[in-house]
């Protein structure tokens, strides 16, 4: 008899994972639907130790990075000027800050965003790498 890969071990084991890093996301749910429909989540980077997790969003054309600082956490002052960040709103016990401009398209030509809360690492559409500081 030749083991499966399919089976209700294998669904425990990878719903039992899902879990583990869900828990570790702020107690978001565990289906992109309930987090932040209709946004879909194209790439997301977490810090899970200092609770900051960036978000590569999509929704048809509209693309975004969101960062998400919980209670504490958020920085009260930066280098880059207040431009950069089209807004910020509470979600759930995160607070939320979108950038604006052409940051989707500097950091996810390779549909992959690395960081935690002091960089984000991304790379353009011409090869070339993105390091946002904060």
């Amino acid at each position: 008899m030749v083991p499966t890969v399919v089976g209700p071990r294998r669904i425990q084991t990878v719903h039992a994972l899902l879990s583990s890093f869900h828990d570790s996301c702020s107690g978001r749910p565990q289906c992109w639907r309930h987090e932040n429909f209709p946004y879909i989540n194209v790439s997301q980077a977490h810090d899970t130790a200092a609770g900051v997790r960036f978000k590569a969003q999509q929704f048809f054309e509209y693309k975004d990075i969101v960062v998400s600082f919980p209670p504490g956490v958020y920085p009260h002052h930066s280098d880059e000027p207040w431009a950069y960040r089209l807004r910020e709103r509470v979600l759930g016990n995160e607070r939320v800050s979108s950038f604006r401009g052409t940051s989707f398209d500097m950091l996810m030509a390779k549909g992959c965003i690395y960081g935690d809360e002091r960089w984000l690492v991304g790379e353009d559409y011409h090869g070339h790498i993105t390091l946002l500081r904060f």
